[in-house]
């Protein structure tokens, strides 16, 4: 069994955290445009300006984490697909947190944390 050289490892070591941090990243610009984006929402908005901008900042997220992803992929280990597609998958699940716990959260008195909700 032949060992890995040492800068394998430590290249492996620096994809991962660099995948990680950028993921992390993503993740918190989401929160910052949803935070920011919160006005939108309020009650009285008309929905269809609220669903656009919502739309919008998803839209946005997911084009980013694909566009990211692949380049991090193709970078680090050719393998610009499957990099990508782990992004996408990661931030759809952390979208999905977000917007449960949320709501979650606003039925239970604790609303307007990244949007207004009506229970």
């Amino acid at each position: 069994m032949e060992r890995e050289p040492e800068s394998a490892t430590a290249f492996s070591w620096l994809a991962t955290a660099t995948i990680i941090l950028s993921l992390l990243t993503i993740t918190g610009a989401y929160l910052t445009l949803l935070r920011l984006a919160i006005d939108t929402s309020n009650a009285g908005d008309p929905t269809n300006h609220a669903d656009r901008v919502y739309f919008g900042v998803h839209g946005a997220i997911l084009a980013l984490s694909l566009v990211l992803g692949g380049v991090l992929g193709y970078v680090q280990a050719r393998r610009a697909f499957a990099i990508a597609v782990l992004f996408l998958a990661v931030i759809l699940v952390t979208m999905f947190a977000a917007q449960l716990v949320t709501f979650e959260l606003a039925c239970a008195g604790h609303n307007d944390i990244i949007r207004h909700w009506q229970c």
